[in-house]
């Protein structure tokens, strides 16, 4: 007889700042602000599949204010596009998960599918930077 094992997820967070002018949802993928951020580790929403991903909001952030972004482990992401359990994904331009395609970043590999638009899906992340291969 098989016996349930309690879910550990072990995430690995930094803190982020958001000046972006608007509140960033959780489970939004986000990238470090490059132009002329106020403070290191200042965050803006992925707009791109080639972004620089640096980890998932695990809270509504407000403008001006601090957040937690994971980099590492299994993140509750928002979906962009339907995707298969083992998928690769990336971003689309609003910071949700989408299936990934070579050449661009990968944020890693869905252990739960993408049903639907704005729903979560478990995703073990590839780690910052968005691996591009």
């Amino acid at each position: 007889m098989a016996i349930n094992q309690p879910r550990v997820i072990a995430p690995i967070i930094r803190s982020a700042f958001n000046n972006t002018g608007s509140t960033i949802l959780k489970g939004t993928i986000v990238k470090l602000n490059t132009s002329a951020p106020l403070y290191a580790g200042e965050i803006a929403k992925a707009a791109a599949n080639s972004d620089s991903l640096y980890g998932v909001l695990m809270n509504d952030c407000l403008t001006g204010a601090w957040g937690d972004v994971q980099i590492g482990g299994v993140a509750i992401v928002l979906v962009g596009t339907n995707s298969a359990v083992g998928a690769r994904l990336t971003s689309d331009a609003n910071g949700k998960s989408i299936t990934w395609a070579s050449g661009q970043s990968l944020l890693g590999v869905a252990l739960t599918a993408g049903l639907t638009t704005d729903v979560y899906q478990e995703v073990e992340l590839a780690g910052p930077g968005g691996l591009t291969t």
